[in-house]
Order: structure tokens, then sequence, then C-alpha cells
């Protein structure tokens, strides 16, 4: 299938079509406190994030498009990562609602609305 038939099959999913795939970085630098240095220090780190669609889900009036998410972060070339993510982002086209729904450690950042246009 060619790139721009994906994307019409994304047309639902609003402004969060263009996060579907899997996304790699090996540049992030985290400047923080070293507590074993008692000094703010730099790390560096690599990180790979991936959006699947998921959808309808319909809640009685409403029809939402999702994208289940996940990510890991890892210092350097240590084998398991020091961070991770888990959930799901919720289109709400009628609302023009984006819903993000992130659980991480330390914290669960639960859900936020940004209202947001389709593209």
């Amino acid at each position: 299938m060619r790139q721009d038939q994906r994307m019409e099959k994304l047309v639902e999913f609003g402004p969060l079509k263009g996060l579907v795939g899997e996304w790699k970085g090996d540049k992030g630098l985290d400047v923080s406190y070293h507590h074993d240095e008692k000094e703010v220090g730099d790390t560096v780190y690599r990180e790979k994030t991936g959006f699947s669609p998921f959808g309808p889900v319909d809640n009685g009036t409403q029809s939402l498009f999702g994208l289940d998410y996940g990510m890991a972060s890892w210092r350097n070339d240590e084998p398991d990562p020091f961070h991770t993510e888990v959930g799901y982002w919720l289109w709400d086209a009628d609302a023009g609602h984006v819903m993000p729904c992130i659980h991480g450690p330390p914290r669960h950042r639960g859900f936020g609305r940004r209202r947001c246009k389709s593209r």
C-alpha cells in the first residue's frame, strides 16, 4: 500500500495520524542532578516510541479513534531502560479534543484535553 493510501485510511485519527508508526532517536541529553557526584551533569540517552491505531471506540454518542502508545529510554548502551511509559491518545473529532492518558513511573499523568483542529 502506498503512503498516501495509508494516510487516507487514517483520516479519522485527525491530528494524531502523523504520529502512527515507530520513532527512534539517539541524541537525547538529560541535564539533571547526579546524586553520586553531588552536582548537575549530562546524561546521553536513546529513545524508542511507538503509536498503533485503534478504533472506532463508541461511547454513547461519542465515536473516538485512538493510538496505543509506548516509549522507553536507555542511557548510553545500557540494556535496560531507565524510563518507560504506556498509554493511549484519543481523538474526539466532534469536540475537537485530543485526550492523552499516559502512565509512567513515578506518577500517573492522567487525562488531559487539548482542543485542536484536524487537518
